[in-house]
């Protein structure tokens, strides 16, 4: 998928760090979000809403008029974005993930404290702490808040800013294919508001 590279350094090894956003499509199976054709898109999404038991109602079917009240009842898509290097997973997204932990991501750019904080990708997750030369130590997976945790990447901030701006623009670019699936699933006047849902998009 279309994100930028960011540089690594674990001693002297040099490679390109990407967040690539997946759906879980199976337990503990994630997909490429963009290896999804439209068809595909929309089967995942109905299926989701299905078990939800939500798809009915958001449609208004059964003389039952559409009720935007509904959307409460509605989870997000299980997903969220892989921390890869050179082509492989390093760590995948945890239990609960879903596509609003873009944000954290983005509060992990701007961590600036030497102290490890969490950052949240689901469960196990991972700790960001700043060091030298204004680059960010990952460590994890663990479920504790405060460590101590495996080292597992050393990132400069400028560079995962950009891994993360990346991630940002795909993410815009799916919440559109989401928006035509959710227009045709539920109709216009609930597409963004779904879509919103969908992506816990709270900005």
């Amino acid at each position: 998928m279309g994100a930028a590279g960011s540089g690594r350094r674990v001693g002297d090894v040099d490679g390109v760090v990407v967040l690539r956003m997946v759906l879980e499509t199976g337990i503990v199976e994630f997909t490429n979000a963009d290896e999804l054709d439209d068809d595909g898109l929309t089967e995942h999404i109905r299926s989701h809403l299905d078990d939800a038991d939500v798809l009915p109602r958001l449609r208004g079917e059964s003389g039952q008029g559409s009720c935007s009240d509904v959307l409460d009842e509605v989870p997000a898509l299980s997903a969220g974005f892989s921390l890869d290097l050179d082509g492989r997973c390093l760590m995948p997204p945890g239990c609960c993930s879903d596509l609003g932990v873009l944000s954290d991501w983005r509060e992990a750019v701007g961590q600036r404290s030497t102290t490890p904080a969490m950052l949240w990708v689901g469960h196990p997750w991972l700790l960001v702490a700043t060091g030298p030369d204004d680059r960010l130590s990952l460590s994890g997976p663990t479920e504790s808040s405060r460590g101590p945790a495996d080292h597992l990447l050393t990132v400069g901030r400028t560079a995962l800013r950009r891994a993360v701006d990346a991630a940002t623009a795909d993410r815009a670019r799916f919440a559109r294919r989401v928006t035509d699936v959710c227009a045709e699933l539920a109709g216009e006047p609930l597409a963004v508001p779904l879509t919103r849902t969908l992506l816990a998009d709270a900005d």
